[in-house]
């Protein structure tokens, strides 16, 4: 007699096991999805495994992927291209701006701005361009697609709600925002600069103009100051 027989366990048919990655307890995706480091191997955990629980975990720094279109990444670390299915329009009124901390930045319908995870597909909305004071946002309309230059986020918002974006708006001008306000903010500034590019550091953001100006921002206070440098040589 088959031993498995009389313990009273079905004897083996000789097909595979079918297991639903769905289904598994909650604690064990946790403890799967911490021990994954690479964002290829996330990308395919949240293909099995698409509870709405999935854990949110920052991976560790890697080199940013490349966009090739809306939803098609080339990741350099392994040569690969990855297609996303990002919930993007494919009108002409949806484009990505930029990103930060892995996030994507899309403006919608000329003014509409959100944050896009391209991992989970989390979406979080950010102040709409027309709350911008009338004068800075004037060119918007006829000149929408080089109106918002760059948006750079203070922290990743999968760590905390806590965070803060500053914004380079038609070059000139600069502004900033908290998660949860209705509206931008506009740094006052007591001349034009034309600003290239920003960063945030340990709290504190920096913007660098055509002529090598700095102005520098505390994601704290409401204090901008504005530092001269010398012998800037701009290509």
């Amino acid at each position: 007699m088959n031993s498995s027989t009389s313990l009273g366990v079905p004897p083996f048919q000789g097909k595979r096991m079918v297991v639903d990655w769905a289904e598994l307890p909650q604690e064990i995706i946790e403890l799967i999805s911490k021990r994954i480091t690479i964002y290829s191997d996330y990308l395919r955990f949240l293909r099995v495994c698409r509870s709405p629980e999935t854990p949110l975990h920052i991976l560790p720094p890697q080199l940013p992927w490349l966009m090739l279109s809306h939803n098609s990444f080339f990741d350099p670390s392994t040569k690969e291209i990855h297609h996303l299915n990002l919930p993007l329009s494919s009108s002409h009124k949806s484009r990505i701006c930029c990103s930060s901390f892995g996030w994507l930045v899309i403006l919608h319908d000329i003014s509409k701005v959100r944050l896009l995870n391209p991992i989970t597909c989390v979406t979080l909305s950010l102040p709409s361009l027309y709350t911008l004071p009338k004068f800075v946002r004037k060119p918007l309309k006829s000149n929408c697609n080089q109106f918002l230059h760059k948006i750079v986020l203070s922290s990743s918002p999968s760590l905390s709600d806590d965070f803060a974006a500053l914004a380079i708006l038609n070059f000139g001008a600069l502004a900033f925002c908290r998660k949860g306000y209705d509206s931008w903010v506009l740094l006052r500034m007591n001349a034009f600069h034309e600003w290239m590019d920003v960063v945030c550091n340990n709290g504190l953001f920096y913007a660098v103009s055509t002529k090598g100006v700095i102005a520098v921002y505390d994601v704290k206070g409401p204090r901008v100051s504005i530092i001269e440098t010398t012998n800037f040589v701009h290509s």
